[in-house]
């Protein structure tokens, strides 16, 4: 989750408590569903995890969250598009880029190269995935009330295309 969707989270009564487990204004969350055989074992897994990511300099914090209030991060995420459609104004993030699918080990290259694309037009996007099966959500945030954001919406389509297509995926 990005934070585009973050913030909108913060306005929102249900979804500011869902945001517990948040701590500052972070750009982006990774939240990551563990299981194994006992709960000893998810938290060795989540203190590898942790490990790995601090050791490559990745986020400044790494909750783990347990029964009940697992489904409250979930329910953080899903609320996202609902809450993205009541951003102020006419520019509103679109689906233009639905569930492209990159080689997991491909996606920060990816997403670079996505947001490069956009910032020659001027224009930022909402992110959200499944990072773990490679399949994001690219919302490019347009004014489809003008004929340059209509025009730019085609013109993003076919060079999100061909930048997936030299990645491999679909």
């Amino acid at each position: 989750m990005d934070d585009n969707i973050l913030e909108c989270t913060k306005a929102n009564l249900e979804q500011r408590q869902n945001r517990f487990f948040v701590q500052g204004d972070p750009g982006a969350i990774l939240a990551v569903e563990l299981a194994a055989e006992t709960r000893e074992q998810v938290g060795a897994i989540a203190k590898s995890l942790e490990d790995d990511l601090r050791a490559a300099g990745l986020g400044y914090h790494y909750p783990v969250i347990w029964g009940g209030d697992q489904n409250r991060v979930w329910n953080l995420r899903k609320a996202a598009l609902g809450l993205l459609s009541n951003i102020p104004g006419d520019a509103k993030p679109v689906a233009v880029i639905e569930d492209t699918a990159i080689d997991p080990e491909d996606l920060p290259g990816f997403v670079r190269e996505f947001d490069t694309i956009l910032e020659g037009h001027g224009l930022s996007a909402v992110h959200y995935a499944h990072a773990g099966s490679g399949e994001l959500h690219l919302r490019p945030i347009l004014n489809l009330k003008s004929v340059e954001h209509r025009r730019l919406f085609r013109v993003i389509s076919t060079e999100v295309a061909h930048l997936v297509k030299r990645y491999g995926g679909s």
